[in-house]
């Protein structure tokens, strides 16, 4: 982004600089990737890097994942988000910017048992583990994931989910939006989650899950549901619908929903046309997100997106027109 006035240019920008690798080994177990980037902005100066190191396992029973990233406070880019830089604090009503490095592992097995016509495998181990340190070196979050699942011979599925959250709170919230503040503090959150997927390959596809389990103060009950309808080649129609019953004792209750519908228009198998709606009772939002997406190369792609946002009353918020052009090079 380069601000301009009277066909001058001014010292309003922001641009990135970055370069990224792949690796692939021969028998194609394992993969690795790298990645370094730098912001340029105008009147910042010092912790404008971000960088990411991953290295993978793959074969038919295991797989294994560890990534390093980090991404400095003043990590700017216009086009794009990176999570976790902007920390809002509900109390004091002001935006913290904090850079942090996150260690990630993962660790999976899948069990195929012979002569069986129902099951084609067992997932017994799925773990995951995220850590989060700030600029410090501190730790301040980890996340802890597991999973175990059974999946059919005709595609349809079953998982049972557990989660265990970590958090050194350091910016409070308002998770209620009532004016009812989470202070900073430590916190420990468990949720399980049992979910049922049919067979996504088939015309007509969906899925159901309930979660429970704690939230900071109080409890949170979860259900999700998807549905969805293709009709291929030509388009794919989605459905998503999300429903969280928070209750924080003396900070209050709420019932927040979250309904979601994607389209897919393919013109080509170079060209294709995906549109997303979806309406936020918590921040009383209704957002369009569509996309033009052309391969106009191997693996080089054109985007063109265009984003509008409205409140429940249909009133405009603001809207915006993006462009995006890469190009992949082979050396």
């Amino acid at each position: 982004r380069q601000e301009t006035r009277d066909l001058s240019f001014q010292p309003d920008y922001n641009r990135i600089l970055g370069l990224k690798t792949n690796y692939l080994s021969t028998n194609r177990k394992w993969s690795g990737l790298a990645g370094y980037s730098q912001s340029f902005s105008d009147q910042v100066k010092g912790q404008q890097h971000a960088f990411s190191i991953e290295n993978n396992y793959n074969t038919r029973s295991w797989s294994f994942s560890s990534r390093l990233s980090q991404v400095g406070k003043n990590y700017f880019t216009d086009i794009g988000f990176v999570p976790r830089l902007e920390n809002y604090d509900a109390l004091t009503e002001q935006v913290f910017r904090a850079g942090y490095t996150q260690i990630f592992q993962s660790l999976s097995y899948n069990y195929y048992p012979e002569n069986q016509t129902q099951v084609q495998s067992f997932r017994p181990i799925n773990a995951e583990l995220n850590l989060y340190l700030d600029e410090a070196g501190r730790l301040y979050e980890t996340n802890a994931f597991y999973n175990v699942a059974v999946f059919f011979a005709n595609q349809m599925s079953l998982y049972l989910n557990s989660y265990h959250d970590a958090i050194q709170l350091n910016y409070a919230f308002d998770p209620l939006r009532n004016g009812q503040f989470i202070l900073p503090d430590r916190y420990q959150n468990t949720a399980f989650r049992l979910g049922y997927n049919s067979d996504y390959t088939r015309q007509v596809y969906g899925s159901v899950n309930v979660q429970y389990g704690s939230f900071f103060e109080g409890q949170r009950s979860r259900f999700g549901a998807v549905a969805g309808f293709r009709l291929l080649p030509l388009f794919n129609l989605e459905l998503n619908y999300e429903y969280n019953a928070l209750d924080i004792g003396a900070l209050g209750q709420a019932d927040l929903h979250l309904l979601g519908l994607t389209t897919e228009l393919f013109f080509s198998n170079k060209l294709n046309w995906t549109t997303y709606l979806q309406y936020n009772k918590q921040i009383d939002n209704f957002n369009i997100n569509s996309r033009l997406q052309w391969e106009y190369k191997p693996l080089s792609f054109v985007y063109l997106v265009f984003s509008d946002n409205y409140n429940q009353l249909l009133d405009r918020k603001n809207w915006a027109v993006s462009l995006k052009v890469n190009r992949r090079l082979n050396f």
